[in-house]
């Protein structure tokens, strides 16, 4: 009894059952979720911005909240620092907010406050404070009013990055399956076994869902439901990492904890890379940032006659690369040669999609529209 209690005391022996609970309950939720959704006619029709052409069940995302709460509790033996029900009432928030804006649409002050509110709840654990920046270009120590608005940011902006990707099959489900398994290896590395074994967990999900996501029988959305459900959790990510501490980034990684930011930047560079080059030619184009269009960098990709699927590992690849390159320099360089390196290597990825898009010829551009939000 004593070595069993042993070995499920430890997460290096639980996580791969905590991978088979997420992904066979998400696997068999999934079509459920997709018969009721048909049964009430709640399926996405498609339009002349869509990237599919038949009616298609959303809301998948509606697995991914019950077995995130799930997990959360299976989880909580090695949940130390009393974040679970902070975690818990901020994603049902997000799961209500999306879940309305895929059965009835939600404006976008209303998306937003939603956001703020759930923002709000992780804020009120003392474990996601970032008081200090270690050393950015210089920056150390942070006023408490100037880190809470730099959180609301940054938890907003990767939030609504990762809603603006969910555009064709696939997408979603590769780069967070990539961005988990980035902060999946931090979080193992350093101990910190309740966010590692979630990253785990989030990882499963995403598995299963791509399953059914790229399927041409049985293919169902996220929806908002799902993206910002998958967001969020990678914004709670993004700010227990940065709160790790310089001495176990030096131990562990070798990596120079004034490079966190950059690393974060580096890890989230599709969404990022997407978010900037979309609003840079809407505001270009006299538009609202928020409108939408077909220029985001899957649809361009697709344009060129790429399938979905074949876009969406492209693009994977491409945040791995990019990834593991910065986090590479970052044992190297101090956090403004490193910034410079980012923005190169960013600055060369805008290039390249513009230029893509320029060689396409006229009929493979799509007409943009102007429709809040997405």
């Amino acid at each position: 009894m004593t070595v069993i209690t042993e070995i499920f005391s430890n997460a290096s022996y639980v996580w791969p059952l905590i991978a088979l609970i997420a992904f066979t309950l998400t696997y068999l939720l999934i079509p459920r979720i997709a018969h009721i959704v048909n049964l009430h006619g709640l399926v996405d029709q498609p339009n002349h911005r869509s990237a599919h052409t038949a009616s298609t069940p959303t809301m998948g995302g509606i697995a991914f909240y019950l077995v995130l709460v799930l997990i959360v509790f299976a989880a909580a033996h090695w949940e130390s620092e009393d974040i679970a029900l902070h975690f818990i009432a901020a994603l049902s928030v997000i799961f209500f907010i999306g879940l309305r804006d895929d059965l009835v649409s939600t404006t976008p002050r209303l998306k937003l406050l939603g956001e703020l509110l759930a923002c709000s709840f992780i804020l009120f654990c003392s474990c996601m404070e970032v008081y200090s920046l270690d050393g950015f270009l210089g920056v150390n120590g942070i006023y408490p009013i100037i880190s809470y608005l730099f959180i609301y940011l940054l938890l907003l902006t990767i939030i609504n990055a990762f809603n603006l990707i969910d555009g064709i099959d696939g997408l979603s489900a590769v780069v967070g399956i990539i961005i988990f398994g980035f902060f999946a290896w931090f979080f193992y590395q350093t101990s910190w076994d309740f966010y590692f074994l979630l990253n785990i967990a989030l990882i499963a999900m995403l598995l299963a869902f791509l399953r059914f996501n790229i399927s041409s029988k049985q293919k169902i959305f996220m929806g908002d439901t799902g993206s910002l459900i998958i967001g969020f959790c990678i914004g709670l990510m993004t700010l227990k990492f940065l709160t790790i501490e310089p001495v176990a980034m030096g131990a562990v990684f070798s990596i120079k904890a004034e490079n966190k930011l950059v690393i974060i930047a580096a890890v989230l560079i599709i969404p990022l890379l997407d978010t900037v080059r979309a609003m840079y030619i809407r505001l270009k184009e006299g538009r609202s940032p928020f409108s939408a269009d077909r220029n985001h960098i899957h649809h361009v990709l697709v344009n060129t006659g790429l399938s979905h699927i074949q876009a969406s590992i492209l693009l994977g690849m491409i945040n791995v690369l990019v990834a593991g390159l910065i986090i590479f320099l970052s044992t190297l360089l101090d956090s403004f040669q490193l910034m410079v390196s980012y923005a190169l290597v960013f600055v060369i990825l805008m290039g390249t999609f513009k230029k893509i898009k320029n060689q396409l010829s006229p009929e493979k551009k799509k007409r943009p529209i102007v429709r809040a939000f997405k």
